[in-house]
């Protein structure tokens, strides 16, 4: 695995591009509130460098979810132009339930799998990383 050359950190967490995947790593105690949300896809927009990636979501850290920031995170579809694929890692009932709950009434438009350990969700990922274009040898 190569290691990270770039990563962006704030009050709401630790962000970096590994591997063609986006890390978004939630500082312990984090209420993900509607400011929070917003701060974190600016920090994955700026990762992702206009290429659609996959993001590894790790929740671990996450306090709760508020109703305005599970709302704006699902059914603001602009801000998925940038994600391929989404691998919430969550180790607490409650996230899980709030995560369920938001896929199932809020249905994404990239697909999304839970995950409570990052391995397998590093490799659920690799499927969705975006393949680079393939240059034609005869358009020289």
């Amino acid at each position: 695995m190569e290691p990270h050359k770039e990563y962006l950190e704030d009050e709401t967490g630790l962000y970096f591009l590994q591997n063609g995947i986006i890390h978004c790593i939630y500082h312990k105690n984090t209420v993900i509130d509607l400011t929070t949300i917003k701060k974190v896809i600016k920090n994955r927009n700026t990762l992702a460098a206009g290429i659609p990636r996959p993001l590894l979501l790790d929740l671990q850290g996450a306090l709760y979810w508020t109703r305005e920031a599970k709302y704006y995170t699902w059914v603001n579809k602009a801000h998925m132009l940038s994600i391929t694929a989404i691998a919430p890692v969550v180790n607490s009932l409650a996230i899980k339930i709030t995560v369920n709950w938001s896929i199932i009434f809020y249905p994404p438009s990239v697909p999304v799998k839970i995950f409570t350990k990052i391995s397998p969700a590093l490799e659920w990922l690799e499927k969705y990383k975006t393949k680079p274009p393939i240059k034609d040898p005869i358009l020289k």
